[in-house]
């Protein structure tokens, strides 16, 4: 599966723009409604054509209407214009009629010495070839509009033209040339003073450098148009460096950095509506999906881009999803899906001449002929896989087919054919990790969040240092005499001072109020595992009871998987309750409970997973004896599932876990006795603080942050109760709740 970078062209409509076009769209009609001159009408209708997209039948309109009224007014140069406007719509109809008055107006152009419209000419036909993808046509255009820009001194035309050229060349595999023209485009665009653009030519030159495998290099120009971005509020831009971010760092194998940057890519993205942006980025997600081993979300993912993709009638897009379903499909062995994915991506790539794909497609390809054993078949797609790859220099995807070409050899018994994969597989894999260029990729991304944050800090402290300067300017301004001035002064410390007071004070709240919702976002975590790990087993065993049990019991696991979802819903209820975040406190729902029922409900639930580790839950209590508290039967029954839990989290096969519950003067004593390894008197005085792990390890490798008995404490502290512990090293470990008798 390959990961896609979003591309940009200056002179391609984003999507935020066709969410303004028609506010603008209205304005100028207003304008050209309230003009009385020809001449400014033109002008006005040709603005308005502009807003649209060539292929509209709206602009085609207003560019013959525009175009009509030019015959009237008496300007060679208006009347070009609107000819090459009108040229340009038909053009994009492919109509005879549009080349004739491009032809027509370039000329015009140039006997006005007009070079820098019929570069702009040159260049808008090349858009129009580039979206029916005859990049040949578009090519030869280019070249003829950077020439005519050169010619002319018209940097903005130079800018233009090699970055269009260096989008081409890099969609090719053309990466020699594709840096070239970027490099160039970036510089013109300097000189003409257009940050913006050079942030995009940034960003293109960054993907250039990816597909070369030199991630410090692309890091460092994706960081640099980043700051410009945000520096000239393009967030559209930023959305693009952002995903690309990600790309780069999953081709540097840290899918984590990359997840974050797609999410806040995602997360923006949303601000636009952007279809085109939010299936690219779905797309790219479900890589990590699928290197995570997480099919089903990858699917789902997949599936979505693809729908976008059909629903906005994005170009040259549908291919990359259908790629990474073939790829998921050959995961689950379905070979007929694959196949038919890989097909479809194949001929769509090859219209868009999209080496990048077809060179992922031939690799998926060689890997499904060699499942269904044609390995003539398979060794000719790996070939043509490694052939496009090395021609693009698109040195991840050379390591990559270099790879499965090893392990094909391999499999047929071909040593020396697969030791000389192999060798080309280690010479290409140290030189796209070595640790200097990763470091130094991972030291710049650090350096510029370095600089962003003392550039917040540098804008806060001014805005401070500006206010309170016109606080004391103000002041000064309204003393009028000696002693009101002193009064003034005196007043002015003492408010400043105890703002200074307020504002420490309100600071260590809203830490420790943050520090509060982690704990609270960790008890989640932590409380739903139990929960979760229980719908799991249930769920294995409904597998098992419909394929091989006589006897169907799968509505009983069906109802504890429906007891253990509610409970779930339960703490994320209590979690989201946001007066217990805000003041720090459980909201409890006190009333008569029987424990011994709750603890009986709560020993059945670990049933299962205790059964699975060969280890015995006694009910030490007569079930029949009722012993009542006043407690919370839902913090009650986390209390316990924290404490059973930790109990046959700790304890070895075949053990034996004792849940107890007396009566000793009024009160409810509530114990859970396990044979575990025990706790020392040492770490038995950090038990109940959070984020305390313990020396005694899970026998079967579960997982533990050390968040469990903090959260017990807490819930059991809240209902007026008490929880302490008896324990000795090798003689287990001995769990108290002490409730009052009701």
């Amino acid at each position: 599966m390959r990961s896609t970078f979003l591309l940009t062209t200056v002179f391609l409509t984003v999507s935020f723009a066709a969410i303004s076009q028609s506010v603008v769209i209205d304005s100028l009609n207003r304008e050209y409604l309230a003009a009385t001159s020809d001449t400014t009408k033109v002008k006005l209708l040709l603005d308005i054509a502009t807003e649209y997209e060539f292929s509209d039948t709206s602009g085609l309109e207003v560019a013959k209407k525009a175009y009509r009224l030019s015959q009237k007014i008496d300007s060679e140069k208006i009347k070009t214009h609107a000819a090459a406007k009108l040229g340009l719509f038909y053009y994009q109809l492919g109509i005879d009629s549009g080349t004739f008055l491009l032809e027509l107006a370039i000329s015009k152009y140039d006997e006005l010495s007009l070079g820098t419209s019929i570069s702009d000419t040159y260049l808008n036909m090349s858009m129009i070839h580039q979206r029916k993808n005859d990049n040949d046509s578009a090519i030869l255009l280019l070249e003829k509009s950077l020439a005519v820009a050169i010619e002319n001194d018209y940097d903005f035309g130079v800018a233009e033209a090699n970055y269009s050229l260096g989008l081409i060349h890099n969609i090719r595999g053309k990466n020699s040339s594709a840096l070239k023209h970027g490099i160039q485009a970036k510089e013109f665009y300097e000189k003409d003073g257009k940050r913006k653009e050079v942030s995009q030519a940034l960003n293109q030159i960054g993907i250039v450098y990816d597909y070369m495998g030199l991630y410090a290099e692309a890091v460092d120009h994706y960081i640099q148009a980043r700051e410009i971005a945000i520096e000239t509020r393009d967030t559209q831009g930023e959305i693009l460096i952002l995903n690309n971010l990600g790309v780069v760092y999953d081709n540097m194998n840290n899918p984590e950095a990359a997840l974050n940057y797609y999410e806040e890519a995602l997360e923006k993205s949303g601000i636009f509506e952007n279809q085109e942006d939010e299936a690219t980025l779905l797309n790219n997600i479900s890589y990590i999906y699928l290197k995570n081993g997480d099919t089903l979300q990858a699917k789902r993912a997949l599936w979505r881009a693809l729908e976008i993709g059909y629903e906005a009638n994005i170009p040259c897009f549908d291919f990359y999803p259908q790629e990474g379903l073939g790829s998921l499909y050959i995961s689950q062995n379905q070979l007929d899906s694959a196949s038919y994915y890989f097909n479809k991506a194949l001929i769509n790539g090859t219209e868009c001449e999209d080496v990048g794909i077809l060179t992922a497609v031939y690799k998926g390809l060689g890997e499904l002929f060699e499942k269904r054993g044609d390995f003539n078949s398979a060794l000719r797609s790996f070939n043509k896989s490694l052939e496009l790859a090395q021609e693009a220099d698109l040195n991840n995807d050379v390591k990559g087919t270099l790879l499965s070409l090893y392990n094909f050899h391999k499999s047929r018994g071909n040593t020396s054919a697969a030791l000389r994969h192999l060798e080309s597989y280690r010479v290409l894999s140290d030189s796209l990790q070595k640790t200097k260029n990763i470091e130094k990729a991972n030291q710049l991304v650090a350096e510029y969040e370095f600089r962003k944050q003392v550039e917040e800090m540098r804008t806060e402290q001014l805005a401070t240092e500006m206010a309170l300067e016109e606080k004391i300017a103000t002041q000064n301004r309204e003393r009028m005499f000696i002693l009101l001035a002193l009064v003034l002064l005196f007043l002015l410390l003492l408010t400043l001072g105890r703002s200074y007071f307020m504002i420490q004070k309100q600071n260590k709240k809203l830490k420790w109020l943050n520090e509060e919702k982690n704990t609270l976002l960790g008890v989640v975590a932590h409380d739903l595992r139990n929960p979760l790990n229980m719908i799991k087993g249930l769920m294995q065993l409904i597998v098992g009871v419909k394929t091989i049990s006589e006897e169907d019991d799968s509505d009983k696991y069906l109802h504890l998987i429906k007891i253990s979802t509610q409970k779930m819903s339960d703490m994320i209820d209590k979690v989201l309750d946001i007066s217990a975040i805000e003041n720090m406190k459980v909201n409890l729902n006190m009333s008569k409970e029987d424990l011994t029922k709750l603890l009986t409900r709560s020993s059945e639930n670990f049933e299962l997973l205790a059964a699975k580790k060969d280890i015995k839950i006694e009910q030490a209590y007569d079930p029949n004896s009722a012993c009542y508290s006043e407690v919370d039967s839902n913090y009650f029954e986390q209390v316990m599932d924290n404490l059973i839990s930790n109990g046959i989290k700790f304890s070895n096969p075949g053990k034996k876990l004792t849940i107890d519950v007396k009566k000793e003067e009024g009160y409810q004593v509530v114990s859970v006795k396990d044979e575990g390894p025990g706790i020392s008197e040492e770490e038995q005085k950090n038990l109940f603080n959070r984020f305390k792990t313990l020396a005694a390890k899970p026998t079967s490798h579960e997982q533990s942050v050390g968040l469990g008995l903090s959260i017990v404490k807490k819930f059991v502290t809240a209902m007026e109760g008490e929880i302490f512990c008896k324990s000795e090293l090798g003689r287990g470990t001995t769990f108290f709740l002490k409730f009052k008798e009701a």
